[in-house]
């Protein structure tokens, strides 16, 4: 952060479930640092491990990411669309924002929206690119978006 001068407030460090749960006192120790110093933190794929709801309360994390596995069908399997509810209203409860993984059609956009999910990732906004690709899609996504 020193070296590029950049504020710190625009980089999200994401971990694991499974990270954080096993070296608790440390990790705390860096998440604490990372927060003092303005950085973002979230917890990637929510839900896929061992998910221990008290750590959500310990950690001091922003942001929480339901797994692709909960999203696939979410708009007709109602297990996926009761889990993600809970998430969502869980986190939101806890002052966290909920970022959806692995969202591929416009059903399942509907769906989190009416959810009152904040973000999304996956193939419905756009495949991986290369990096000449990133600016195309974004200038293209400012101009017509």
């Amino acid at each position: 952060m020193k070296e590029t001068e950049q504020d710190p407030s625009y980089l999200c460090f994401e971990i694991t479930e499974s990270i954080s749960i096993h070296q608790i006192e440390s990790v705390l120790t860096v998440l604490h640092n990372f927060k003092e110093i303005g950085v973002e933190l979230a917890i990637d794929d929510f839900g896929k491990g061992h998910s221990a709801l008290s750590y959500l309360k310990k950690y001091p994390i922003d942001i929480l990411k339901i797994d692709k596995c909960f999203v696939q069908g979410i708009e007709m399997d109602r297990g996926n669309a009761s889990i993600a509810k809970a998430v969502i209203d869980m986190a939101h409860g806890l002052g966290l924002r909920v970022i959806a993984e692995g969202v591929e059609t416009e059903d399942q956009l509907a769906f989190l929206k009416d959810l009152h999910c904040d973000s999304i990732q996956g193939y419905w906004l756009s495949r991986p690119l290369p990096p000449e690709g990133i600016e195309v899609f974004f200038c293209d996504e400012l101009i017509f978006g």
